[in-house]
């Protein structure tokens, strides 16, 4: 009888430890809201996938055929770290020149960021780093490092880092 509560117990102890994981974790729909309106721009619905330990959310925009801009987030356990911002971290270096551009370590808000630009492909990557548990990435093709930080910059990207779990890495 000893046993049987002690399994009884250990199995509501996993299954409220699990649920209360799961439940920091947030949905698509609650970080959709975050995704920034376009104006002159078209875009399809967000899609994505919802896990135990991921949630991925991505929108593509297009304003015309050479001018295109997609959005990333990742939020959970599982969402990778950009080894990037370990280099800046550890060697605080600011910007790398490539030969057809740059990488470049910048802050938007409070955030740590990294902003990119390839020249031959006219292509700008900004990642965001929301905290050890979520990314936001925005990738303009035709567009400028400027214009993609200003749409980033027009995100609530505090509003956004605290939906993420608190998850130690």
């Amino acid at each position: 009888m000893k046993r049987y509560i002690l399994v009884l117990w250990c199995a509501c102890v996993f299954l409220f430890t699990a649920g209360a994981a799961l439940a920091a974790l947030p949905t698509m729909d609650a970080i959709k809201p975050f995704l920034p309106k376009m104006d002159g721009w078209t875009s399809e619905d967000p899609t994505g996938m919802q896990g135990a330990s991921l949630v991925l959310l991505e929108q593509r925009f297009e304003k015309d055929e050479e001018t295109s801009l997609s959005l990333m987030i990742t939020m959970g356990e599982d969402a990778n770290h950009a080894p990037m911002f370990d280099v800046y971290s550890e060697q605080k270096i600011d910007r790398i020149e490539t030969g057809d551009g740059y990488v470049g370590f910048v802050k938007i808000g409070n955030f740590q960021a990294m902003e990119q630009l390839e020249k031959s492909s006219k292509t700008a990557v900004i990642w965001v780093d929301l905290g050890n548990t979520a990314w936001l990435g925005a990738t303009g093709e035709g567009m400028t490092v400027e214009e993609v930080k200003a749409v980033v910059g027009r995100i609530d990207l505090a509003g956004l880092a605290a939906l993420a779990p608190a998850v130690a890495k």
